[in-house]
């Protein structure tokens, strides 16, 4: 191997690809390795500082690239490295600059979360998380976007402290909602894990939302009476709601489905001759079928023409009707008129499934109807179907309805629709 007592800039530009390392003897360790010509016609290469630690294992380092250190900066950074190398309090330079390493990328990532918002935070929880598992987005995207932004959302996500979320929960509370404050500490909460196994916030984090004291949830058991249902059958034709609204709200009572589910029914699971409603996916992740009774099949048949894909489709034409709508005008049009209301449009199913259990339909049945997952061995064994029993028992409910149904309103769908809130005095259609 050459060596040079002086390597000169001369020494470098003439070094070919393929030669061996340069050397320069004045600066013991120090080399340029092979330099690789590029398409410019330019050369590349590296300058290493090549040593042995106290205990003799040979190692080295990289100094810089070339052509852009240059000899005299490569000899400058060699003194620097080497004399780390001589001190015996320091003694391996590698060592050192993986430290040096280690220091830059905690300082930068602490930067990079000093820059990470709450909002930021939300959205990559939403996007990255919400969209891809959920099959319904609005409702975690309406509570962190509606409670938690407007106060914290500018705030860096590494700052916030227990004290804050807390803060959050207890402006909630104030205002009585205690299930949204419930449902939003559960969406932050599982947003700062995300967050934190994304790698985004520091792995020992704690979660500010840990120990934060939630308001205990507390599940609805309310069901109409058989007084109370004739009292709503008779007041949901003059209600002051939409005609979408109205149809919703009777499709849920004769048939047991989510509101959530009827908004987003299409024409194309609609099975006219076998008057079955097909749901390709469910709450559980199950397709279900809804057997649909002679009043429910008038209701969906008076609906088309409105909209090629949707049964309940917006106004606008831009998709379907969304289920918040729906309980936005029941919870005003309850107040006027019905004798009661303490209800809510999700009461309806509870109050059919209670209606048919009145009438005897056997809970087998009942959870066919409510596509409710029986995981009891028994449920294991039986493969029956229990279709025609769904479509006897649902009919039979329906005409129940009717039979309580006050004589003024009977017709419906007929019943006439709400008026065009231009005051045009055309019918919404919607």
């Amino acid at each position: 191997m050459p060596t040079h007592k002086h390597l000169t800039g001369l020494d470098v530009s003439r070094h070919r690809y393929g030669d061996p390392p340069l050397v320069d003897d004045g600066y013991p360790g120090l080399r340029l390795s092979a330099l690789k010509p590029l398409k410019d016609g330019a050369k590349r290469g590296s300058w290493i500082y090549r040593y042995r630690t106290r205990a003799g294992e040979l190692r080295q380092i990289k100094l810089g690239q070339y052509p852009g250190m240059g000899l005299a900066d490569a000899r400058k950074a060699w003194g620097e490295q080497k004399k780390i190398r001589d001190d015996p309090s320091r003694g391996d330079p590698r060592a050192e600059l993986a430290d040096v390493i280690e220091a830059r990328r905690r300082a930068e990532a602490t930067a990079r979360q000093a820059k990470y918002t709450v909002m930021r935070l939300c959205e990559d929880y939403l996007v990255e998380h919400i969209d891809k598992v959920r099959k319904r987005t609005a409702e975690p995207r309406r509570l962190l976007e509606r409670e938690v932004i407007p106060s914290l959302g500018s705030k860096a996500a590494v700052e916030v402290e227990r004290r804050h979320v807390h803060e959050v929960v207890q402006g909630v509370l104030q205002r009585g909602a205690e299930r949204v404050a419930a449902m939003m500490l559960i969406e932050l909460r599982a947003a700062f894990e995300h967050a934190i196994s994304a790698g985004r916030l520091p792995e020992d984090h704690p979660n500010p939302c840990d120990k934060v004291k939630g308001p205990t949830q507390r599940k609805r058991e309310r069901s109409f009476t058989e007084t109370e249902l004739e009292q709503f059958l008779a007041w949901l034709p003059a209600a002051k709601v939409s005609r979408s609204v109205r149809d919703a709200m009777t499709l849920e009572l004769l048939t047991t489905a989510r509101q959530g589910e009827i908004v987003q029914m299409e024409w194309r699971h609609v099975d006219r001759e076998r008057a079955v409603w097909h749901q390709p996916t469910s709450k559980n992740r199950r397709a279900h079928d809804v057997m649909l009774s002679r009043q429910a099949m008038e209701i969906v048949g008076a609906r088309e023409g409105l909209a090629m894909r949707w049964v309940f489709p917006r106004p606008d034409g831009r998709g379907h009707i969304d289920s918040k709508a729906v309980g936005i005008q029941q919870y005003e049009a309850k107040k006027q008129g019905l004798g009661f209301t303490d209800w809510t449009t999700h009461d309806l199913r509870r109050s059919a499934l209670t209606g048919l259990a009145r009438l005897g339909c056997p809970r087998v049945v009942q959870d066919r109807i409510a596509n409710h997952f029986d995981k009891s061995i028994a449920a294991i064994y039986d493969r029956h179907s229990y279709d025609d029993e769904a479509r006897a028992w649902l009919q039979k409910w329906a005409d129940h309805l009717d039979s309580i149904k006050p004589k003024a309103s009977e017709g419906s769908p007929g019943a006439p629709a709400q008026t065009d809130p231009s005051g045009r005095g055309k019918p919404t259609g919607r």
